[in-house]
Order: C-alpha cells, then sequence, then structure tokens
C-alpha cells in the first residue's frame, strides 16, 4: 500500500534570468523573499512549513 500525501515541502523553479523572476515572484504574485544569495537563490515562503525556490 502507498503512503499518504500530506504535502509538498519544497519546490524548485529554474529561470535564466534570477533578478527578473524574483521581480516577477514579489512585484507581481506578492511573495516576501525569506532568502537570497545574489546568482545563486531566492526563497519565498508559500505556508508555515514549506518554501519555493528559484
Amino acid at each position: 500500500m502507498a503512503p499518504e500525501i500530506i504535502g509538498t515541502l519544497e519546490s524548485a523553479l529554474y529561470a535564466k534570468d534570477l533578478k527578473a523572476a524574483a521581480q516577477f515572484w514579489t512585484g507581481i504574485i506578492g511573495l516576501e523573499q525569506i532568502v537570497h544569495v545574489p546568482g545563486r537563490h531566492v526563497f519565498f515562503p508559500l505556508r508555515r512549513a514549506g518554501a519555493a525556490g528559484l
């Protein structure tokens, strides 16, 4: 029997232009950045226990 799926902890999206992608997620979608390493990655909280990374 397969285990019950209870949710997603993290998701990752890849973008050629990290700065433009981060501006989209903050300016258009309204997410707040919680971690930003220039040229490497940006993290946004989605819920109490999860996050999305670019």
